[in-house]
């Protein structure tokens, strides 16, 4: 068993559709850390009578028991007419998504961090969904790759790491404004 789990990928390409399935296996952390931590919240709760630890360990166990009832199968089908998500997309409340695909704005990767969980995503006007969560950045170019070749017309960003000098205004040079005395002699 690996700490964070395996993450198996099955890109599917037929004439006008994409089709991606991905399953992802249960890690150490995921199926021993995270419920001996919520249990460990609910005990020091219950032993302290401290609210805000089981309140802690009462939100978590609902969104790791969630997490365990969607399972870790999630399919990515675009077609010519819609763009359709089936399974886990690490969302409490919903497991399906059908939008036309007038409706996608652009579909990219992200690499995660700052409360994102990473991965393949699919924008629609200010909603970002998760189309393939927790994908890495070699099997998301992939997919990416795949829906440029049936999809042209689809705003598709590259798989990237965001570097420093991204957001750096110009070439990534820094720029000087001139204020200090050496500056005006030149």
């Amino acid at each position: 068993m690996s700490f964070l789990g395996t993450a198996d990928l099955r890109i599917q390409e037929t004439t006008g559709e994409v089709r991606a399935y991905l399953r992802r296996g249960t890690g150490l952390l995921e199926g021993i850390l995270v419920p001996l931590i919520l249990g460990g919240f609910l005990l020091a709760g219950w032993l302290q009578t401290n609210w805000m630890f089981l309140a802690v360990a009462a939100i978590g166990g609902v969104s790791f028991l969630v997490n365990w009832i969607q399972g870790g199968e999630t399919v990515l089908c675009i077609t010519e007419a819609e763009l359709s998500i089936d399974g886990n997309q690490r969302n409490l409340l919903s497991t399906k998504l059908r939008v036309t695909l007038a409706e996608v704005s652009k579909i990219g990767w992200t690499p995660g961090g700052e409360g994102d969980d990473g991965g393949v995503y699919v924008q629609t006007h200010w909603w970002r969904h998760w189309g393939l969560p927790d994908v890495g950045q070699q099997d998301g170019q992939a997919v990416l790759d795949a829906i440029r070749r049936q999809f042209p017309y689809l705003q598709v960003e590259p798989a990237v790491l965001f570097t420093l000098d991204d957001f750096l205004p110009g070439d990534g040079k820094m720029i000087t404004l001139g204020l200090s005395e050496n500056d005006k002699e030149r």
